[in-house]
């Protein structure tokens, strides 16, 4: 065995996975970031006082859902895990919930 082949290849292999790693580290900081003064923003925002108070909580509550979702999803995705599955996953329970509210939704609608 060639321990210098070997050093090139763990040290070529460390460097790009640590400089990936890296980038994600930094994404999900940031992003997490930006979701908590989205959040705050959207807690303290005057458009919003019209709503119930229930609704706000709703809103704001599905919004921090959705975006840690889509966080989570960039963060694969700087990793270099394909996309495509998380969104067929995103796809395939958007379809369930949205079968499972079809009733209260046509009452709602009516």
């Amino acid at each position: 065995m060639n321990w210098d082949k070997i050093s090139a290849f763990l040290f070529e292999f460390a460097t790009s996975w640590g400089l990936k790693l890296l980038a994600a580290i930094i994404v999900l900081i940031v992003g997490m970031k930006c979701i908590k003064a989205l959040s705050r923003w959207l807690k303290t925002s005057k458009k919003l006082d019209k709503l119930d108070d229930s609704l706000r909580s709703f809103l704001s509550s599905f919004s921090n859902i959705v975006l840690y979702i889509v966080l989570v999803i960039t963060v694969a995705m700087v990793l270099g895990v394909p996309a495509t599955s998380f969104i067929t996953i995103l796809a395939s329970c958007g379809v369930a919930v949205g079968l499972a509210l079809q009733g209260s939704l046509s009452n709602f609608a009516g």
